[in-house]
C-alpha cells in the first residue's frame, strides 16, 4: 500500500507555524519527573474559528497540569488544524504523563509517518503496541511501513497479526502485496481472487493486474486492470483517528463532521460536537441549519423550529429555512402554515421539486385538483426521477377517472423505481378500470414478486379477478 502523501500544511510547517515557546512553570508525572508546561503556538496567523478551539484547550492544559487527556486533546487539536511540531511536543508530554495510554506513542507514529520519518514511526508505534497489542490498525500501519523500507518478512509478520485481531481483508492485501515484492505472484493471486469476489475495492483488481503481469498472463492482467477505474489505497477503519476529527477548529470542518454523524444515525453526539458553538456564532446559516437538524433527530422538534424562526430573523430571504420551517409544520399536522413557508421557498427557488410536490399535496387536500396537478407538473420538471411524484399525480389523475393519463404516470413512477410496489398496484388497478386485464395481470404480478404490500397487492388482485368475471 503507497505511503499516504505528505500534507501541504505539514510540509511547509516551518514557514506558516513556529512554537511561541513553552511556559518556564513546569508540572510532574506520575513519577515525580517534571513535565514542561502545555506547548503555546503562535496562532497569530490562524482563522478565528480555530483560535477559539486551540485556545480552550490550552487553558484546560494549563488548569489540570498533571492531567494527560488534557495534554493529548490540545496535542490531537493541534494536529488536526495544521500545528505538527506542538502536536508532536503535546503528545510527548502526554505520554510522560500517563506512559500507560496508547493512544500518545501512536499519534506521534502517525504524525512522523506522514512526514515520511518511518524509522522514529515505527519506534513510536512499538511503544504504542507495547501497551496494547490488541489494536489491530497498529499492525496494519507497521506492516505498510515496514513494507514501505523492504523490511519483507516483518511486514508480513506485522500483517499476520492484524489478521489474527480482525482485521482480515486489509491484512490479507497486506500479505499479498509483500508477496509480489517477493517475486511469489502466484501465491499473491491466491490470496487476492477470493477477496475480489467479496469486495470489489478497484485496489484489489490492480494487485490482481500487477500480479498477472509478473507472471506473463497479459490477458488476466488487463481484465484485472480493466475493473480499477480511479484506484485509491485501501483504507481501514481507525478509531483513534477518528477521535481527532472532533477537534478540527474551522467551522465548516465541525459543521461537517456533525451532519456526517448525523449520517451515520449519531445525532446525540452531532449535538453535542456543535450545540456549544451557537455562543459563538449565534447568526451563522450554516450552523442554524445543523442545529435545527440535530434537535429534529434527536426528537427536539420545538427547540428545532426555535433556531430555524431564529434563522429567518436574521436571514428572512434564506430558502432553506422556510423549507425545514414548512416540514416542521407538514410533520405536525399543520397545512396552512406550512403552505405558506412553501410558496415562500417556491418564490426565493423555484428549482426546489420537494417543494412543488409538497405544495401539491396541500392542494389536494384543499380540493384544488388542477392546481394540484399543475405543482406535480412542475416538481417533475426539476427532478424527473422522483418515483413518489409520479404517483401523487396518478393518484390526483385517478380520482377524477383520467385513467390514462393515470396509467401513464404510475407507469412512470415504476420506471423510476422498478420495486415500488404501491406504483405497480396502481398501474395495475388503473389498467384494470381501462379494460386492459392482461397488462393489469402482469403489472400485480410484478407487485407480488416484491414481497411488500401484501395486502394492497391482494386486495389488488382480487378486485381484477372480479372485475374480469363480471365482465365474462
Amino acid at each position: 500500500m503507497p505511503r499516504k502523501a505528505i500534507p501541504t500544511a505539514l510540509l511547509s510547517l516551518s514557514g506558516m507555524v513556529l512554537l511561541a515557546g513553552v511556559l518556564a512553570a513546569c508540572s510532574t508525572d506520575r513519577d515525580g519527573a517534571s513535565v514542561a508546561s502545555p506547548v503555546v503556538a503562535a496562532l497569530d496567523a490562524a482563522d478565528a474559528e480555530i483560535t477559539v478551539v486551540l485556545t480552550g484547550l490550552l487553558q484546560s492544559a494549563r488548569d489540570a497540569p498533571q492531567d494527560a487527556e488534557s495534554r493529548g486533546k490540545l496535542g490531537m487539536a493541534y494536529e488536526v488544524n495544521g500545528f505538527a511540531d506542538a502536536a508532536l511536543e503535546s503528545y510527548r508530554q502526554a505520554g510522560e504523563l500517563d506512559p500507560n495510554d496508547p493512544h500518545w506513542p501512536y499519534y506521534q507514529a502517525m504524525l512522523l509517518a506522514h512526514r515520511g520519518d518511518l524509522e522514529p514511526a515505527l519506534g513510536h508505534l512499538a511503544a504504542s503496541i507495547h501497551i496494547d497489542p490488541g489494536y489491530a490498525p497498529a499492525w496494519l500501519w507497521r506492516g505498510t511501513w515496514l513494507l514501505d523500507l523492504d523490511q519483507l518478512g516483518r511486514a508480513a509478520a506485522a500483517f499476520a497479526e492484524a489478521g489474527v485481531l480482525g482485521a482480515e481483508l486489509p491484512a490479507t492485501v497486506g500479505r499479498a502485496r509483500v508477496l509480489l515484492k517477493q517475486g511469489q505472484a502466484a501465491q499473491a493471486i491466491q490470496l487476492l481472487q477470493p477477496l475480489s469476489g467479496k469486495q470489489r475495492h478497484p485496489y484489489i483488481y490492480k494487485l490482481l493486474g500487477q500480479a498477472f503481469a509478473q507472471l506473463g498472463q497479459a490477458d488476466e492482467a488487463r481484465q484485472a486492470l480493466a475493473q480499477v477505474g480511479r484506484s485509491g489505497p485501501l483504507v481501514w477503519a481507525d478509531a483513534r483517528g477518528e477521535q481527532k476529527k472532533s477537534y478540527e477548529g474551522s467551522l465548516s470542518a465541525r459543521l461537517s463532521r456533525a451532519r456526517e454523524l448525523m449520517q451515520r444515525g449519531l445525532p446525540k453526539k452531532a449535538l453535542q460536537a456543535i450545540e456549544g458553538l451557537r455562543k459563538h456564532y449565534p447568526d451563522h446559516q450554516g450552523l442554524l441549519g445543523t442545529l435545527s437538524e440535530a434537535y429534529r433527530q434527536t426528537d427536539e422538534p420545538e427547540r428545532s423550529l426555535a433556531v430555524l424562526q431564529h434563522g429567518l430573523q436574521v436571514h428572512p430571504d434564506y430558502y432553506s429555512f422556510h423549507l425545514n420551517i414548512a416540514d416542521h409544520y407538514i410533520r405536525s399536522g399543520n397545512g396552512d402554515r406550512a403552505f405558506a413557508h412553501l410558496q415562500r421557498v417556491i418564490d426565493l427557488n423555484p428549482a426546489v421539486s420537494w417543494a412543488h410536490a409538497q405544495m401539491g399535496l396541500l392542494l389536494l387536500e384543499r380540493d384544488r385538483l388542477e392546481d394540484a396537478l399543475a405543482s406535480f407538473r412542475t416538481s417533475l420538471h426539476y427532478d424527473p426521477n422522483d418515483a413518489t411524484v409520479y404517483y401523487y399525480a396518478g393518484m390526483a389523475e385517478a380520482s377524477r377517472a383520467g385513467w390514462n393519463e393515470a396509467i401513464r404516470l404510475f407507469g412512470g413512477s415504476v420506471e423510476v423505481d422498478p420495486e415500488f410496489t404501491l406504483g405497480h398496484v396502481a398501474l395495475g388497478r388503473s389498467l384494470a378500470e381501462t379494460g386492459r386485464y392482461d397488462e393489469a395481470r402482469a403489472a400485480l404480478a410484478a407487485a407480488l414478486r416484491l414481497g411488500t404490500h401484501p395486502g394492497e397487492v391482494q386486495a389488488a388482485r382480487a378486485a381484477l379477478a372480479k372485475r374480469e368475471a363480471d365482465t365474462k
